[in-house]
């Protein structure tokens, strides 16, 4: 019988990608360095099978990165595209060479200098390559 997976967990290197929003003094649980060490580690302390590693940037290059992680904690990685470009090209970066299996896709709404990112017409066509590709969509979004 299998423990279970933690769904939403971040692997980081803020010196490669910066995590701007931690404020270290209310924030210091995290305020760090996190990779596939500590991943195995909490799954021990927890009893947990595996993870699915979800990006903390919009940022293609970490996606990538990210996929490249040879775990076998990591279930699955739910990556950054630029839904507003081409969604097929970039998705195959991603799995190029790639260790972990893409099981969605994931956007930080809430820093998109666009407030209106979602109801373009482009974003909206990136959505249905998603759907094609049978990925879930992860929205990030705040209260404002």
């Amino acid at each position: 019988m299998t423990a279970g997976i933690d769904a939403h967990v971040h692997l980081w290197d803020r010196a490669v990608d910066p995590q701007d929003w931690i404020d270290a003094e209310t924030m210091a649980p995290i305020a760090r360095d996190f990779g596939a060490s500590d991943l195995s580690e909490m799954l021990a302390s927890t009893g947990l099978d595996g993870a699915v590693v979800v990006q903390s940037s919009n940022s293609l290059e970490e996606s990538i990165r990210l996929a490249k992680l040879d775990s076998s904690a990591i279930a699955g990685l739910v990556a950054w595209v630029d839904l507003a470009a081409e969604v097929g090209p970039q998705l195959d970066r991603i799995r190029k060479d790639a260790a972990v299996p893409v099981v969605g896709v994931r956007h930080l709404a809430h820093i998109d200098p666009d407030p209106q990112w979602m109801m373009r017409e482009e974003v909206g066509a990136g959505l249905t390559v998603l759907e094609r590709e049978c990925l879930c969509f992860d929205l990030v979004v705040r209260e404002w």
